[in-house]
């Protein structure tokens, strides 16, 4: 699955989809630990094919929650080691 034909879909028809890739993957994921999985790889695609589907998700509605947290600034509790004398 490319990117092209996900940037096209509706906010539902996305919503939709990444239930269906979470579900597919995770039946991939039993299907490899009980060694019924042929190849491998397609675990791989499907988890990718699930970043584009979120990624387009976060494009279409804006996703405010990717700003990044403020830094911590250290304290002196933080910084200081204690020596043993």
């Amino acid at each position: 699955m490319k990117f092209v034909e996900i940037k096209d879909l509706t906010s539902d028809e996305l919503r939709k989809k990444q239930t269906q890739l979470r579900d597919d993957l995770f039946a991939t994921k039993m299907k490899h630990s009980l060694g019924q999985v042929g190849n491998p790889i397609e675990i791989r695609d499907r988890r990718r094919d699930l970043a584009r589907v979120l990624t387009a998700i976060n494009l279409k509605l804006g996703d405010k929650s990717t700003t990044p947290a403020p830094k911590k600034r250290a304290t002196a509790k933080t910084t200081k080691t204690k020596r043993k004398e």
